[in-house]
Parts: C-alpha cells; sequence; structure tokens
C-alpha cells in the first residue's frame, strides 16, 4: 500500500537507520541493505554540511535539506538524539571493514562542536547534613551490580553545577533540554569503552549528564 508523510518533514533520528539494516546485510550477504543506508548518510551530510558542522537541524525535507520550519533547530532531544548514537553504533560495528570512513569523519566532527551546546546551571546550595541529596557524608561503594552499580552522586558532585544540553535555531539559543539527551552519556561511555585512549574529560562529561537528568527526572 501506499502511505503519505503527513507532516511533510523528516525526522533526523529516524532518517538513517544503519544497525538493523547492515546487520541484516551480515546475516543475509545481500550488501543492499547496507549500501542504501550508506547511501542515506551521504545525502544528509551533502545537504547539512555535518563534515564541518558536526550537527544538524533535526527536520529534514525529502531530499535532506533542512525543513523550512521556525520549530527547526539543532537538538540532541527528540527528532535528533538517535542520529547521533547511530553514527557511534555504525562506527564500532563497521570500523574493521568499511571502505567509506564518513561516518567516522561525522562522529569526529560530532564532538568537536558538542561542547558549543553545553551551558551549566548552579543547584539550590545545600550544606553537608542536609536530607538532600543525601542523608549522610559516608560514601556508598559503586558494587557491580544492581542497587549499588553504576552512576552515583557522591558528596563532592552535589555542589557542582549541572550540565546541560541547550538547543539552537538558525536565529536563537533555546533554554531547553529535551528528556531524550539523557541517552547521550550512553553514547559517550560506549565511545570511551571502544577507545585506546580513555579520556578524563569524557569521562566527566558521562558522569555529569546523568547527573543533571537524575535531578530533573
Amino acid at each position: 500500500c501506499e502511505t503519505k508523510n503527513l507532516a511533510g518533514f523528516i525526522s533526523l533520528a529516524e532518517a538513517y537507520v544503519p544497525i538493523e539494516w547492515k546487520y541484516l546485510a551480515a546475516l543475509t550477504t545481500n550488501c543492499s541493505y547496507s549500501i542504501a543506508q550508506d547511501r542515506v548518510l551521504h545525502v544528509i551530510n551533502r545537504s547539512l554540511n555535518l563534515e564541518e558542522n558536526g550537527l544538524g537541524m533535526i527536520m529534514l525535507t525529502e531530499e535532506g535539506k533542512a525543513f523550512p520550519s521556525p520549530q527547526n533547530r539543532v537538538s540532541l532531544g527528540s527528532r535528533g538524539d538517535s542520529f547521533y548514537e547511530y553514527l557511534l553504533k555504525d562506527l564500532i560495528f563497521s570500523a574493521d571493514v568499511a571502505e567509506d570512513k564518513l561516518t567516522k569523519k561525522l562522529w569526529s566532527s560530532f564532538r568537536a562542536k558538542l561542547p558549543g551546546l553545553f551551558a551549566e546551571g548552579r543547584p539550590v546550595d545545600r550544606t553537608p547534613g542536609s536530607s538532600w541529596p543525601h542523608k549522610t557524608r559516608k560514601e556508598v561503594p559503586r558494587g557491580r551490580s544492581g542497587a549499588l552499580g553504576g552512576w552515583h552522586e557522591s558528596w563532592k558532585d552535589a555542589p557542582s553545577p549541572w550540565l546541560f544540553l541547550k538547543e539552537v535555531t538558525p536565529h536563537q539559543t533555546v533554554p531547553k533540554m529535551d528528556h531524550l539527551v539523557c541517552f547521550l552519556p550512553g553514547a559517550i561511555a560506549l565511545e570511551i569503552f571502544h577507545s585506546e585512549k580513555k579520556s578524563e574529560v569524557d569521562l566527566q562529561l558521562a558522569h555529569r549528564l546523568p547527573q543533571t537528568c537524575g535531578h530533573m527526572y
């Protein structure tokens, strides 16, 4: 049956979904599934100049250009988040076999431009001994899994400024952080896990964003 694009635009996050198709190509040995996704990425790159800009508008025309709308913007939240996550996962999945290095170039460009979206906000001052965010100064060990595993906020972290990611339109900065930005720390951590050199700056980024998300949501 024929489908229609009722919204009139395509979301950046939904335009490029390489992992499912490239895994299907690997299972079936049918490279056409993979090639189609690489072509999509090339179209988006040419239209938005991602190799230089690093960040793309979240609403696209069918030709891959920025959709003319006052609501269009650069955002790592809704309509934008998955695109960058897929860039990294495609880079990891295809790194050893990919002849086309565009994915690596775009991820590197994205990481270079990402700090331009950072904004800090200082939380309400809390003194040690208050009931929030901790009832005691005693540090809780991270543990290997379960309730004591993963991310935690220490007394050292508590008074530090919270880190936000703003949105940007062609005309102004939007002081808004979508909840889907909270997936970004996982992508940063995944990049660190697969990197030969572990960056302390990136580790701090992957730690500080969940702090903001934890208090906001």
